[in-house]
């Protein structure tokens, strides 16, 4: 028998590296890239300054009344002793500050800076995730269809919406469309889903246990692979 030693034409080549790749490379033959809530954010947008994260819990309270006392003194109509009793107090707060080493115009003119700093950390995603087949576990949250007439639902990192705390904020938000929801008794159910993850942002009410929300979510996954692994909230 004669062994067939030529060398490997470009095709044959290019078919025999895709082969390799393809069994070699997580995601690609089928098998899903495993990742954590804490990848899901854009890591870059989280680091930035934040003279406000410096405040003890006493300072933001004083500069917060600050504001507030600053806002009475432009409303009008207001008489001469109101006034007066208003401006000793905002005295009284400005000095406390400036005791503590704190420049309150300083600080009140980077409020929107930083309010546009948080805003981008909150919602920024994590590029190197968008289009990537991915399993993720978390807590669902059943949710009306959509306009398309997919079913829906929402994962999260944790149960928080069921003890009536806010959403998480949309970048640790992902929304599933799917052809049906898995029965689950309830919202917050453990559960694990596979899918293809895009960085989508979408907005939108939803019921959970006895009170509305708003979910703003800045990933989506389509999915018909959602296992539940746990039990609902009652």
């Amino acid at each position: 028998m004669q062994i067939d030693v030529r060398p490997m034409t470009k095709f044959a080549f290019f078919a025999a590296t895709v082969a390799f790749v393809t069994a070699a490379a997580p995601g690609v033959a089928g098998e899903p890239t495993p990742i954590e809530w804490s990848q899901l954010p854009d890591k870059s947008a989280q680091e930035f300054e934040d003279p406000y994260r410096d405040l003890a819990p006493q300072q933001m309270s004083d500069l917060m009344s600050l504001v507030r006392l600053r806002e009475q003194l432009e409303t009008e109509g207001l008489t001469l002793d109101e006034r007066g009793k208003i401006e000793a107090r905002t005295a009284e707060f400005e000095a406390a500050m400036a005791a503590d080493g704190i420049d309150v115009e300083w600080l009140l003119s980077q409020r929107w800076v930083v309010a546009d700093r948080r805003r981008q950390a909150a919602v920024a995603t994590n590029a190197a995730l968008d289009g990537q087949y991915v399993e993720i576990a978390g807590f669902l949250i059943p949710a009306p269809p959509a306009d398309s007439g997919e079913q829906t639902a929402y994962l999260l990192p944790d149960r928080g919406v069921c003890n009536h705390l806010p959403p998480p904020p949309p970048n640790q938000l992902v929304r599933l469309l799917m052809k049906e929801v898995p029965e689950t008794g309830g919202s917050c159910v453990p559960a694990a889903v596979r899918g293809k993850l895009r960085a989508e942002e979408t907005r939108h009410e939803v019921v959970v246990i006895d009170h509305s929300l708003p979910m703003w979510s800045g990933w989506m996954i389509e999915t018909d692979d959602v296992r539940v692994v746990g039990h609902s909230v009652p």
